[in-house]
This record gives C-alpha cells, structure tokens and sequence, in this order.
C-alpha cells in the first residue's frame, strides 16, 4: 500500500540514541549467546559492526543533503 502526503514522524531520518542503544544491546546479547569463545564473540561483533558501517556509507552516498552528525557517540553512550 503506498503512502501519499506528509509521513509525519514516521517520515523521519533520525533514530534516538536510546533506540540505537536498545539496538545495539540487542545485537550483543543476540551475539553473545551464540558464542562459544571470547575470539569468536568478539569476530562476530566486528562482522555485524562491518556490515552496518558499509550500509551507512552507502546510504550517506545516495542522500541528496550531506550528512551531519549531531552528536558524537562514545563507547560510554552505548555501554550504558
């Protein structure tokens, strides 16, 4: 079904930094239970962290606007 007109809230390009948190704790429990060993954990996270790095890259290339941070997130900020 297609949508037409104003999408509101749900037409923003923004995520909080709670929901990102929320997410990325999701991808570390997820990972952490499928996980025998530290070193495999730790590859896991580093394959899902190169992955999303190079989906980011990828839409930032195909927005018309450039891409502005609004805040800088530290390894603080999603740990908490």
């Amino acid at each position: 079904m297609a949508m037409e007109g104003d999408l509101g809230e749900f037409g923003a390009r923004e995520a909080s930094l709670s929901a990102f948190a929320l997410l990325m704790s999701e991808v570390v429990n997820y990972n952490k239970g499928k996980c025998t060993t530290a070193d495999q954990f730790h590859q896991r996270l580093s394959d899902v962290g190169y992955n999303v790095g190079l989906r980011m890259i990828e839409l930032a290339s195909f927005s018309k606007e450039k891409p502005r941070l609004t805040r800088e997130l530290t390894h603080e900020d999603i740990l908490v």
